[in-house]
């Protein structure tokens, strides 16, 4: 769908989703987009000790990598979850942590238009915009976003475009 409307996407992967959908990440790196790590098994990083973090992010790197060549160089904890102790890991494994600027709750929604309305509503220049791949909902919500944020004139671009193409390990972005 991204392909359709010319538009790039920064898309955070687990690595425990990794396995079975390596044709997809080839793709997704063929059609420009950006991957960065999701961590490997959705677990709050925060509950982790630091080697299960390191662990967490390290085969989450060696799998997408097999899996596209693409070695991730950004990381969005899961549910945002993090501290100092965690980002000192990151920093020094040389991530940087990205949020959102809008969270429509796309895996909890049932309706696409509501997702899409909440996000047209509160976008402007700089916007992450958190979304998910569980739901049928969620996609139809993307397409229904980029089509009304383009007729609105905004260019959709990756996470690291968006940050001026170098994201400094160990800052946190929620926009840019």
């Amino acid at each position: 769908m991204l392909k359709k409307y010319g538009v790039r996407a920064t898309f955070f992967v687990l690595g425990s989703r990794v396995k079975g959908n390596e044709a997809l990440l080839g793709r997704m790196v063929d059609e420009g987009h950006e991957i960065g790590s999701h961590a490997y098994s959705h677990k709050r990083l925060t509950s982790l000790s630091i080697e299960s973090v390191e662990y967490e992010m390290q085969r989450t790197n060696s799998l997408v990598y097999a899996a596209c060549g693409v070695t991730p160089r950004l990381m969005r904890p899961p549910y945002g979850s993090r501290n100092a102790r965690v980002l000192a890991c990151l920093a020094e494994m040389g991530f940087p942590c990205v949020l959102w600027s809008i969270d429509p709750e796309d895996w909890k929604a049932t309706s696409a238009r509501a997702v899409r309305d909440y996000v047209v509503a509160r976008a402007k220049n700089g916007s992450i915009i958190l979304m998910h791949d569980l739901k049928s909902t969620s996609v139809a919500a993307a397409e229904m976003i980029v089509k009304d944020l383009l007729a609105r004139g905004y260019v959709f671009v990756t996470v690291s475009e968006l940050l001026g193409g170098s994201p400094k390990a160990g800052a946190t972005y929620t926009h840019g």
